[in-house]
């Protein structure tokens, strides 16, 4: 009983939320991980960012569990590190790892779960 809760809770903490609001947690949580980084910068206020979350909820549950960071930046509150990364429109999605430095690959397919997928196996795979 108490393995199965410890592995539940790893499991949890491994899909848990992401969500730097500064320059300097972004830097840290996004930047400087061991692990590669996929980032969703949107707005709450964004009918396309709000018809991606469900997909989104499925790359952070699948990709977090294999080791890469999964990040949510709310623009609203964040809007340093959007205007720093260089955020025009939202949803914007970008991939973070050491070939793509501080300014990552952005992501210009379609808002489903497998062609985000299929982006950071990418990456993944080179």
């Amino acid at each position: 009983m108490v393995v199965l809760s410890m592995c539940a809770t790893a499991s949890f903490a491994r899909a848990s939320r992401v969500t730097p609001t500064t320059i300097d947690e972004f830097s840290e949580r996004v930047l400087m991980a061991d692990v590669p980084a996929i980032v969703n910068f949107h707005s709450p206020t964004c009918p396309h960012c709000r018809a991606l979350a469900p997909e989104w909820n499925m790359v952070r549950e699948e990709f977090s569990e294999r080791g890469v960071v999964v990040a949510d930046v709310d623009c609203s509150t964040a809007r340093d590190v959007c205007e720093w990364q260089k955020v025009r429109a939202y949803p914007t999605i970008k991939f973070y790892d050491e070939a793509n430095g501080e300014i990552g690959e952005e992501y210009r397919r379609g808002a489903t779960y497998d062609a985000i997928s299929a982006f950071i196996e990418h990456f993944l795979e080179r």
